[in-house]
């Protein structure tokens, strides 16, 4: 009669076999962290949309004429929040890079101004209020156009002296914080004669303009200070950037006519 030989099989032993399972358990919960990790920071830059979106729907350019507005540009924010703008304008060409920022077309009767500052501030709103420094000599008023809206009186001349009074652009497409502070620095011998204009662009160096989620907002930019000679050539190609604070930026070219 034969003997049945049985085989005794080495396994792994207990110790091994539980330091196997440690590994395999922090190796999962790496995993787990990870993708975790990537989820909610995803949720966050994404899904949380912390960045607007912004674009153009037209932008109209004028060159030659220093009596013209450089740039008129319909600003759109398509959300997910309210956008908001202050230094982030520029106009930009194979020869031309310039910072643009809001301004106003001056026009005035039956004298002679000399304009040495124009200032624009709000309250907050929908309204801007302009002011002008000038000085004159015989009978006529000055007034002030922008963003859509005007003209406005902004000042009045009395043989000798000009009277300042600020005036207010009002329903306006976008809001102002009570903040802003937009002004054209120190002008020289910016004199705007009968039945002309003069386009004086300004920088904003506190607050912003805003713009609601789903809104259009029509922005009048020039360069700084009184324009005696539009930045711009008729027929040539340029390009509008216009960035928020929140670094959403968007961009659009059109030809100077």
């Amino acid at each position: 009669m034969e003997k049945t030989k049985f085989l005794r099989k080495r396994g792994i032993s207990p110790i091994i076999a539980t330091l196997l399972l440690i590994l395999i358990a922090i190796a999962a919960g790496v995993v787990v962290y990870a993708y975790v990790l990537g989820f909610v920071g995803n949720s966050t830059s994404n899904g949380g949309g912390t960045t607007n979106t912004l674009s153009i729907d037209q932008a109209f350019l004028k060159g030659t004429s220093a009596s013209a507005m450089p740039a008129t540009v319909y600003v759109r924010n398509e959300g997910p929040g309210t956008a908001s703008f202050n230094t982030g304008f520029y106009l930009k060409s194979s020869a031309l890079n310039d910072q643009i920022g809001p301004a106003v077309s001056l026009t005035q009767t039956a004298t002679s101004f000399t304009v040495t500052s124009v200032t624009l501030t709000s309250t907050g709103g929908s309204s801007v209020t302009v002011t002008v420094a000038a000085t004159c000599s015989g009978t006529g008023s000055l007034s002030a156009s922008a963003f859509g809206a005007g003209p406005i009186s902004v000042g009045s001349c009395s043989t000798s002296a000009y009277t300042s009074t600020p005036g207010t652009l009002s329903s306006l497409s976008f809001t102002a914080s009570s903040t802003l502070n937009s002004a054209s620095g120190t002008l020289s011998a910016n004199n705007i004669v009968t039945g002309s204009a003069v386009i004086v662009g300004t920088l904003i160096s506190a607050g912003t303009i805003s713009l609601p989620i789903n809104s259009v907002a029509q922005l009048t930019l020039a360069p700084q200070g009184a324009q005696g000679a539009n930045p711009l050539t008729t027929g040539s190609t340029y390009i509008v950037q216009v960035t928020g604070t929140d670094g959403a930026s968007t961009t659009s070219s059109a030809k100077a006519s």
